[in-house]
């Protein structure tokens, strides 16, 4: 494997232990989410995976300091994303 794939396999053991060791520790466990809740995942990682090209497009002209841009909206997004789908996600626990 490669450097960079090995950084990708050690990130996602790192998460699969983390869901791990807190549903070991609390009880708590993950349900699954509905069709709302997958269509707004979906739409997030399309628009985090634009704005990832956006900055290798930026750095790849010489516009490096440029790349910020994206970074900057892609985490705007995601924290919305997080925002509405906790509440939808605590709107299903109370129905």
């Amino acid at each position: 494997m490669s450097d960079r794939t090995t950084g990708y396999v050690l990130a996602l053991a790192g998460a699969a232990l983390v869901v791990y060791l807190v549903r070991a520790q609390t009880g708590i466990k993950v349900r699954r989410s509905g069709p709302r809740q997958w269509s707004l995942g979906v739409l997030w990682l399309l628009f985090t995976l634009a704005m990832y090209s956006v900055s290798l497009a930026l750095g790849s002209v010489d516009k490096a300091g440029w790349t910020v841009v994206p970074a900057l909206a892609a985490g705007t997004v995601t924290y919305f994303v997080v925002t509405v789908s906790d509440r939808w996600a605590r709107d299903g626990l109370r129905a």
